[in-house]
């Protein structure tokens, strides 16, 4: 068969495809043809495309998932040092207890405040350090 003849069912077998509804089962026997070839995600392109709002959500929470989370509003001590980490950690707890926010939130709050105090320490004893081996030359 050449190409010329088979492209005109071709065409037909994905405009047979655009056509059918979405509860058609896929004859998963005939798999490998050009008809059951779209992928789930193009078939909910299409459906979207058709106006289907299902098909349109789930396109829409792949391209922009719903926030799992909100940014976070309080005030907070400036941490210059690692001596005002217990100062935040005070107003975490704080904010905890007075409602403003959640254990959830605190918890982030204080995984942040850690991991500067890990990095300032690092900086600290890379500083010490140099200094050591520079007075031993």
């Amino acid at each position: 068969m050449s190409q010329k003849s088979s492209l005109p069912q071709a065409a037909s077998s994905v405009s047979q495809v655009l056509k059918r509804d979405s509860h058609t089962p896929i004859d998963h026997r005939r798999a490998g043809s050009v008809e059951n070839a779209r992928t789930p995600p193009a078939r909910a392109i299409d459906l979207a495309l058709a106006g289907d709002l299902g098909a349109l959500r789930i396109c829409l929470d792949r391209i922009l998932p719903p926030r799992k989370d909100r940014p976070v509003a309080f005030e907070i001590p400036p941490i210059t040092t690692i001596e005002d980490a217990p100062k935040v950690m005070a107003a975490v707890t704080a904010a905890v207890a007075q409602g403003g926010l959640t254990v959830r939130e605190a918890s982030d709050v204080a995984q942040l405040v850690e991991a500067y105090v890990r990095s300032v320490e690092a900086s600290d004893l890379e500083k010490r350090l140099r200094e050591i081996e520079e007075n031993l030359k």
